[in-house]
């Protein structure tokens, strides 16, 4: 059981970083893309579809992520204290 409760732990932080990484980098592509009157810059019309699409679905495995690393963590803590 302490196994158990050792990896889910380790598991939570894992994911708690790693959806905070991927959140980190999307944002600061964002950032760098922008010009000096606040919008993003693309160089075609498709680009700027296809790199949207593919930030939000990045922004929604990040939380994702965040969400279930938070609830291992904590549900791992609280079992343990039983």
């Amino acid at each position: 059981m302490e196994k158990l409760l050792l990896i889910s732990r380790i598991t939570g932080i894992v994911l708690l970083v790693g959806g905070t990484a991927i959140n980190y980098v999307i944002n600061r592509r964002r950032f760098y893309r922008r010009s000096i009157t606040g919008m993003q810059v693309f160089k075609s019309f498709e680009r700027a579809w296809m790199t949207s699409w593919i930030e939000k679905i990045g922004k929604l495995i990040a939380w994702i992520l965040i969400i279930t690393g938070a609830l291992l963590t904590f549900g791992s803590f609280l079992q343990y204290n039983k």
